[in-house]
C-alpha cells in the first residue's frame, strides 16, 4: 500500500502501482471510452495523477496550488457550485 494523502484527520491508501489515473485508464479500456472524452474534478495532491491523465482536468477553486497547476481549468469552490460551473465551462450541461 502507498499512502497518497495524509492530514491530521484522515489518510488515503492506494495499492502500490495504482492511482486514480490508472482506475480511469482501466474504466476507459473496459467501456471503450476515448481519452479525449475524459474529465475529472479534483482538489488535492491525491488527485494530481488523475488531473494530468484525463483530457480535461478541473481543479476546484478551493483546491491546493498543486491541483490548480495540474488542471486545465480551475472552477469555483465546491460550495459555490464548482462542479456545476465546471460542467457548464466544458459544455457538458447547459443552464436552464
Amino acid at each position: 500500500m502507498a499512502v497518497m494523502n495524509v492530514n491530521p484527520t484522515r489518510a488515503e491508501f492506494v495499492p502500490k502501482g495504482f492511482s486514480k489515473a490508472s482506475g480511469i485508464q482501466k474504466a476507459c479500456e473496459l467501456f471503450s471510452i476515448a481519452r479525449e472524452d475524459t474529465y475529472a474534478f479534483g482538489d488535492s495532491v491525491n488527485d494530481l495523477d488523475m488531473l494530468r491523465y484525463v483530457a480535461h482536468g478541473v481543479a476546484m477553486g478551493n483546491g491546493t496550488k498543486e491541483a490548480k497547476e495540474a488542471a486545465d481549468y480551475v472552477t469555483t469552490e465546491l460550495k459555490d457550485d464548482g462542479i456545476y460551473q465546471g460542467l457548464l465551462h466544458y459544455g457538458l450541461i447547459r443552464e436552464i
